[in-house]
């Protein structure tokens, strides 16, 4: 299941894509990982490798299985590191996992179909 969500920060500070919906999540009900324009991987605001990433997130995963995830990607980073940091949340266990986006509702920009 994929899912876009309106998170007010908890992970890394990134340009995060641009939505037209969005819901908005309490910071202490989910954890964040985040991918810099570098490809460089965060979990909360904490760089990582991404064999520490994957060695956080088991912990996670083996202490709360039914933890959400949110996932920052920065606007400018490939796409190649967003489906690894994918790759990696399902290697563990994660497979509910929502993107996090700036939300264009509320700024007069119509959802798709309302027009």
């Amino acid at each position: 299941m994929v899912s876009l969500s309106q998170v007010h920060m908890k992970g890394m500070k990134v340009n995060l894509p641009t939505g037209q919906s969005g819901e908005t999540q309490a910071k202490n009900e989910y954890i964040s990982v985040s991918v810099d324009a570098n490809g460089n991987p965060y979990f909360d605001k904490e760089e990582m490798t991404y064999d520490k990433l994957q060695a956080k997130l088991k912990a996670v995963h083996d202490e709360n299985p039914e933890a959400k995830v949110f996932v920052r990607g920065d606007a400018d980073t490939v796409h190649f590191n967003i489906i690894r940091v994918l790759d990696l949340l399902r290697a563990v266990g994660f497979y509910k996992v929502a993107f996090e986006i700036k939300s264009e509702a509320g700024k007069g920009v119509p959802a798709p179909g309302s027009q």
